[in-house]
């Protein structure tokens, strides 16, 4: 079995529809299909339950701001972007500007009243690397899954905070926004290569290990991702 199969039919349905469907839902619902599998639906379907009741706590009376916090959760924190249209500055007028930058700045703060009440951040809007990790415990994954995930943590953390202030707390931003998003965005990947590794040991692992039972797991994974980024992968 190869560590990378493709559904043929499935391929060619997407294709299909391609002309219809955006990208970024496209992607969206990859990441959404890729988590399921990898965690379980159950477990993610619980913490999406989070999610929700924690925006709804956040949102204030706006009855849009559910749906836009909702949005930008997904784009912040599990994304790492937004995609939506860019305008130039130039566009803009001094009152225009005003208002998105009031807007941004409630968006940012509520975003940060969800990251709170998720135990994502802690009362100084830090990432609360130690409640992240205490999550994924709570979550019930398999052994392996849980130390890879806690692994990437720590690692994204390191690297947010590596980060000097000028690069992630400029206006009109709340102080720590920048580095919360270069973790969500170190994590995210982080979280991908999780989930690939989980199908590697699964369902390649078991066949090189007939052929050379003393291989290391950790290293043959490596060399099958270093493989994919120096373009000479094998699959």
């Amino acid at each position: 079995m190869k560590l990378i199969q493709i559904n043929i039919v499935t391929l060619a349905c997407l294709s299909a529809v391609s002309a219809l469907i955006s990208e970024p839902y496209i992607t969206k619902f990859a990441k959404r299909k890729m988590a399921d599998g990898c965690f379980s639906e159950s477990v993610m379907a619980a913490f999406r339950g989070k999610i929700l009741a924690a925006i709804e706590k956040c949102k204030g009376p706006d009855p849009v701001m559910q749906s836009e916090l909702l949005a930008q959760y997904y784009a912040i924190v599990r994304i790492g972007g937004s995609r939506r249209k860019r305008s130039t500055v130039s566009s803009f007028s001094s009152q225009q500007l005003q208002d998105a930058e009031s807007r941004i700045s409630e968006m940012i703060e509520r975003l940060g009243c969800v990251l709170k009440e998720l135990k994502f951040a802690n009362a100084q809007n830090r990432i609360d690397a130690s409640s992240i990790k205490k999550l994924i415990t709570s979550l019930g994954l398999p052994k392996s899954l849980r130390e890879d995930l806690q692994e990437g943590v720590d690692q994204c953390n390191d690297f947010a905070n590596c980060l000097p202030n000028s690069m992630v707390d400029k206006p009109p931003s709340t102080p720590e926004f920048g580095r919360q998003k270069a973790f969500f965005e170190c994590f995210e990947r982080a979280k991908a290569e999780t989930c690939m590794k989980k199908e590697f040991q699964e369902g390649y692992l078991p066949s090189l290990q007939k052929e050379n039972p003393a291989i290391n797991a950790d290293e043959a994974f490596q060399t099958i991702i270093m493989s994919f980024m120096v373009g000479d992968s094998p699959f």
